[in-house]
């Protein structure tokens, strides 16, 4: 089978480039050919079409060989040239050579010429594959070279004793520097070993493919945080030459990482108050229903009527306690209106001046144009109130306190550094005292329910706790900035609005319309509300059936001739619940209405559908005289309109 090649004939004689032809096709070629005479027509021949050889004439009418090889030089064309003249001397022919031609031949001596030609064709063949695979080499590195520039993390090659071989842009931004083999890894990366005991650096860079986290130095003084992820590298052979370093800057997400810790931790401590206050309720509800009752059958001049008095004080002060406690697990019952943040300060400010005392001075710098929130006036007040006297007992050699207000915007950088906090435009109310301070071991409690600084007896450790909580519930953000000595400042944002907010107002009920009498259904799992509720009710001249649990309530109710008025029910129960056990009641007696009790605050189990929105509802703990009144009032209450109020 014969090879093809194309060749390109610079000669002036159609005949001897013919003859050129014929020689070729009696070796092993199949060729094609074309023949050009000028340096015009060669040009034009190399860029229309690939050529494997060009034969050329020494002398050629004003073009011959040493413009043929000017003009392929000028091309940057790697073709192999060959000279054949009809006499020539040995100068002419060093002097081809020389200017690029591979072999000189003359026109009578023509044996040499198909060996010169495979040599030439094979040549080439041989120079275009190294070409190829110069080229795939270059490509091939350019694609790691980009890759290695391009990511994110900084790439840091060392030998085996840790000295430089090779840095990417990205490390050498790291470390402030520019790349060069003189730098060292002992003067940048220190061992990051949190629990102060130290590491060999080597051992820990060689732990394995696991990172490691690291502190890093930066050339221009400052340091950041690391994670350091380390490969051996290997030569061809397989031995070890040193290892690669991935190096990836965390000191973000080490920024980060105690504030989401602390908020878990602040989820997990609201979910175990809201628990607790609930529980607390339930039995609250006894102590201060019975006591109630106790007290009120002991005459005036009875021995133990003030022990009673203060039994009755004490769970008076407990519930405050439970109350906070919802607040801080934002499950308090909060009334929402539009505010003037503005002006609950203003109303506020005279009972702070008086908390905390002459020697202690009050400043307002109250904003212009203050925008409208969203919130629960009286719970706003009591997170002043809170701050004030937090405030105030870390000044007691007095000082001053400073009440600022002011439209911010949010903007993501202070988002992603204040977990919680949300994008936009907030009211923001700034509690500035010049006390004593916190360190920072202090700052990370203060907001924890029963945490405190102060001596025992001295505070709950609720205050912050409800602010935190009532913020929190508003969808609003607190931050604290505290150095020991020089004084701390509280500031609470909350979301503005432009829009009104519809609440429930009650229809006010027609005089002498209430009923002293009536038939209740009372169902509550706990025995001993039950039996506080029986007591209560029945005093007040209410006829009761009380049973412990859904299933009785169902079964008594059926069996009752009589008209029942009102159910009386606990929200949560073991089995169905109040809600289910109502609407189980109502499809026999549509007329049936209900009042819902439960240790849970309403917006709490409004919220999560557990009760219909509007519904009777009286949270515990309550008093004897509360739920007589609560009752009365479910009996006579008319459905009332909504509408939208402002505060």
């Amino acid at each position: 089978m014969k090879t093809p090649i194309s060749v390109l004939i610079v000669e002036d004689s159609a005949a001897a480039a013919a003859m050129l032809v014929l020689e070729l096709r009696r070796g092993h070629f199949e060729v094609t050919s074309a023949r050009v005479d000028t340096a015009a027509a060669m040009k034009a021949a190399l860029e229309q079409q690939t050529w494997d050889l060009i034969v050329c004439d020494y002398t050629v009418p004003n073009f011959g060989a040493m413009e043929a090889l000017s003009v392929l030089r000028e091309t940057g064309l790697d073709l192999p040239l060959i000279v054949i003249s009809g006499t020539v001397s040995e100068e002419k022919a060093f002097d081809a050579m020389t200017a690029g031609a591979r072999d000189f031949l003359l026109k009578g001596q023509l044996a040499r010429f198909l060996p010169a030609v495979d040599r030439e064709v094979r040549e080439a063949a041989s120079r275009r594959k190294m070409r190829m695979v110069e080229h795939e080499r270059q490509a091939t590195l350019e694609r790691y070279r980009n890759l290695v520039e391009g990511t994110p993390d900084g790439i840091w090659l060392v030998d085996g004793h840790l000295r430089t071989l090779h840095m990417n842009g990205r490390m050498a931004e790291l470390l402030a520097v520019q790349p060069s083999p003189d730098v060292s890894i002992a003067e940048f990366i220190s061992d990051g070993d949190e629990s102060g005991h130290g590491h060999d650096l080597r051992a820990r860079l060689e732990d394995g493919p696991q990172p490691s986290h690291f502190n890093v130095r930066r050339r221009d003084g400052s340091t950041l945080w690391a994670s350091v992820t380390v490969s051996r590298t290997t030569s061809e052979s397989g031995d070890d030459t040193g290892l690669m370093l991935m190096v990836r800057d965390i000191t973000d997400f080490k920024h980060m990482r105690e504030p989401l810790r602390q908020a878990q931790k602040m989820g997990a401590v609201g979910q175990l108050a809201g628990g607790v206050a609930h529980d607390f309720n339930n039995q609250l509800t006894v102590i201060l229903g019975n006591a109630e009752i106790v007290g009120g059958e002991l005459g005036g001049d009875h021995a133990l009527r003030q022990e009673m008095l203060e039994i009755q004080t004490a769970g008076q002060q407990a519930a405050d306690l439970t109350r906070q406690l919802l607040s801080f697990s934002r499950k308090q019952i909060l009334q929402p209106v539009i505010l003037d943040v503005n002006a609950v300060v203003a109303r506020t400010l005279q009972l702070i001046r008086r908390v905390i005392g002459e020697r202690i001075e009050c400043v307002t710098a109250l904003g212009d144009d203050l925008g409208l929130v969203e919130a629960d006036t009286a719970q706003m007040e009591q997170v002043l109130m809170n701050l004030a006297v937090n405030a105030r007992d870390a000044m007691p050699d007095g000082g001053r306190l400073t009440v600022t207000t002011a439209n911010v915007e949010l903007d993501e950088p202070f988002v992603r550094a204040h977990l919680g906090a949300r994008l936009g435009p907030h009211v923001m109310v700034e509690v500035r005292d010049t006390g004593t301070g916190m360190d920072e071991e202090t700052l990370r409690h203060i907001f924890e329910p029963f945490f405190t600084t102060m001596e025992a007896g001295k505070g709950t450790g609720l205050g912050l706790a409800t602010v935190y909580g009532v913020v929190k519930q508003s969808d609003g953000y607190v931050a604290v900035a505290s150095t020991p000595g020089a004084g701390t400042a509280f500031q609470v944002y909350l979301p503005r609005t432009t829009r009104d907010i519809a609440v429930n107002k009650p229809a006010a009920t027609a005089p002498g319309s209430a009923r002293e009498t009536g038939t209740l259904l009372v169902v509550d799992d706990d025995a001993r509300i039950r039996g506080m509720l029986e007591k209560a009710l029945t005093r007040s001249g209410y006829t009761e059936i009380v049973d412990s649990d859904e299933k009785d309530a169902l079964a008594r109710f059926q069996r009752y001739a009589g008209p029942v008025d009102l159910l009386v029910t606990d929200v949560v129960m073991p089995g169905a619940s109040g809600v289910e056990l109502y609407r189980s009641l109502a499809l026999t007696r549509p007329d049936l209405r209900v009042l819902y009790v439960s240790g849970y605050a309403r917006d709490g189990v409004e919220r999560h559908g557990i009760i219909e929105p509007g519904a009777a509802f009286l949270q515990k703990p309550f008093t004897a005289a509360a739920l007589v009144g609560k009752v009365r009032e479910a009996l006579n209450a008319r459905r009332g309109a909504i509408e939208p109020v402002r505060a």
